[in-house]
């Protein structure tokens, strides 16, 4: 146990003395200073440089040799540490700030991609299996449709405006006109949609008239063959001829989108004073109703107040 550190002492005094000598072995090869003298970091270089970099038999001038003396004897200066306190959360220095509610942004580069590389070679088989699971679906829900009742709307936009297509559901006035409840809408097959809203009256009307088509057109079989209810039908079941698997109710027939050319006796008067005008002056005229009764009231009550 007392060997060792009288090793490590005679290695750390054989290092002393290999750096003493190589001290006096050094070359002035170097650039000098503004004086011919070594600079202060070539000398600090060349005297921490193994014996074997160093060339032999050279000696330092009486500049140098001042020098490197006043380098190893002078004590190397301590770096100073500060006790920086921790930044707050969210702070950014020297660095620009993401602003807003922005996603944090974390990149994953490294995934193994190609076990995610997604394929569709059962492409045919799903198409047999969705064929499989309609017939299904319409072989349970016979004898009704597939589909419920759907309205008539026109296609959003001014380029698809001419189209029109399946909505969502019937609004609660087209119900109403039609003579149909709302709860019972659900259970006879009628899809409700109680955001939509009627912008025109010729879609009112053409969904109306489709409701009622349907509702004519409608058998309602009783949930109890030996206690129908009202609004049942009174038809035997075994007369009514089944039909094929209906897909949709009244399917909605494309429009002609050709243009077509009408007399000009047939086209509306216009408004007088113009559409614009009249709209305008018809809202005007409602905002500004009550403040115009009041002046008149004012000014009758001011006139008989001045009679007295």
């Amino acid at each position: 146990m007392d060997v060792h550190p009288t090793i490590s002492l005679l290695h750390v005094d054989d290092q002393s003395v290999e750096h003493n000598e190589n001290e006096k072995e050094i070359k002035n090869c170097a650039p000098h200073g503004p004086e011919g003298q070594w600079s202060t970091e070539r000398l600090r270089a060349v005297q921490c440089r193994p014996p074997i970099l160093n060339p032999p038999n050279l000696e330092l001038g009486n500049l140098e040799q001042d020098n490197l003396s006043s380098i190893s004897s002078t004590p190397k200066p301590q770096r100073q540490t500060e006790h920086r306190q921790p930044e707050p959360v969210g702070s950014h220095t020297g660095t620009m700030a993401i602003k807003h509610n922005q996603k944090i942004v974390n990149n994953h580069f490294r995934k193994d991609w190609q076990r995610r590389v997604r394929t569709h070679f059962d492409q045919p088989g799903k198409k047999a299996s969705r064929r499989v699971a309609r017939q299904a679906k319409a072989a349970a829900l016979a004898p009704r449709p597939v589909d419920k009742l759907r309205p008539i709307v026109r296609c959003p936009t001014i380029k698809y405006n001419r189209k029109v297509r399946a909505g969502r559901g019937f609004t609660l006035t087209e119900l109403k006109e039609a003579g149909i409840a709302r709860p019972l809408a659900r259970t006879i097959g009628i899809s409700v949609d109680h955001r939509r809203q009627n912008l025109s009256e010729e879609s009112l009307a053409i969904n109306v008239a489709r409701l009622k088509a349907y509702r004519e057109r409608l058998i309602l079989l009783p949930r109890k063959s030996n206690a129908p209810k009202k609004g049942d039908t009174k038809t035997d079941i075994s007369q009514i001829n089944r039909a094929a698997t209906v897909s949709s109710v009244l399917p909605i027939a494309p429009t002609d989108l050709a243009v077509k050319e009408i007399q000009k006796s047939e086209m509306p008067a216009p408004i007088e004073g113009g559409a614009y005008a009249t709209l305008r002056a018809a809202r005007s005229n409602k905002r500004y109703q009550g403040a115009r009764e009041k002046r008149a009231r004012d000014k009758a009550e001011a006139e008989s107040a001045s009679k007295k």
